[in-house]
């Protein structure tokens, strides 16, 4: 049907756009109202969902998860980063909130929690408490092993502590791989750097001098123990605690000109993958996506 090639190559360009300017995307659904913008997420592709969440402010996330499915909900907040997360839940309301971390995986909702016991604008509000700490007798190849699991949320160095949790100091990622697998860190740890305190507010960390060094900081709580890291990434993210005045304009662009049809599309969208769908109507390729 005629109709129905046109609505599926508009979808084509519509979850196309998503993909390449994720940013303007999410703008347009947070100036949509919250149950359109949510029934857009509960039925889109989990991965056009995820993308335009990641780049939602984090109080227009919260309202437009409120219209969502919880199991929906709890799937894109799980595949998103460990702040995106944090950040969205701080705005959700109490009751809906435990309904949500009772509902995601026990370690990430117990690490959540935790944060959300920080002040929103404070270091301990956007550490990652995930992240792993090394003892000085650790062995480099050791040491090594547990950094790649994190990938590049390491911040390029590897946090040290002493009896219990207690910080130590730390090791730049570039000299740990200088260092034979049977060596221990504990030979070329940094114990003069100077860490953040939880308790810190987001302008303070911001002066740190090791943010010419790292990609992330270590944190620590009031008796020094290790808490986590603040990466560079998460104090990005404060900046969106800040409402917009009024939605950029697209200006006469091509950009501009497929975010007036991803606004025309969604109701379309919708109503196309809606269990409600035309009979004869095949969405599942677009679905799995």
């Amino acid at each position: 049907m005629p109709g129905m090639i046109r609505m599926n190559d508009q979808l084509e360009l519509t979850l196309g756009f998503i993909e390449e300017q994720p940013r303007e995307a999410a703008e347009i659904i947070a100036a949509a109202e919250p149950a359109e913008g949510g029934a857009f997420l509960a039925f889109a592709p989990l991965r056009s969902a995820i993308r335009l969440t990641e780049h939602l402010q984090p109080w227009s996330a919260a309202l437009i998860l409120a219209e969502v499915p919880l199991d929906r909900t709890v799937a894109i907040l799980r595949d998103i980063s460990y702040a995106d997360a944090a950040a969205i839940l701080r705005h959700v309301a109490e009751a809906e909130r435990a309904g949500i971390l009772e509902a995601l995986p026990a370690r990430l909702s117990r690490d959540i929690e935790r944060t959300l016991n920080y002040p929103v604008l404070t270091v301990g509000a956007w550490m990652d408490v995930s992240t792993p700490y090394f003892k000085v007798t650790t062995t480099a190849g050791e040491c090594l092993k547990g950094l790649r699991s994190q990938g590049e949320s390491c911040g390029g160095m590897a946090i040290v502590t002493g009896r219990g949790r207690r910080f130590a100091g730390v090791v730049e990622l570039e000299k740990l791989l200088l260092l034979n697998d049977d060596q221990p860190i504990g030979d070329i740890i940094d114990s003069t750097f100077t860490p953040l305190s939880a308790r810190a507010s987001l302008s303070m960390a911001h002066s740190n001098p090791g943010w010419r060094r790292f990609s992330g900081l270590p944190v620590i709580n009031r008796r020094n123990d290790v808490m986590g890291l603040l990466r560079q990434d998460a104090l990005e993210q404060a900046e969106k605690l800040v409402v917009p005045a009024s939605l950029p304009r697209s200006g006469d662009s091509i950009a501009g000109h497929l975010a007036t049809g991803f606004v025309i599309t969604i109701s379309g969208f919708i109503q196309l993958l809606s269990p409600d769908s035309r009979p004869g109507q095949d969405v599942s390729a677009v679905r799995e996506r």
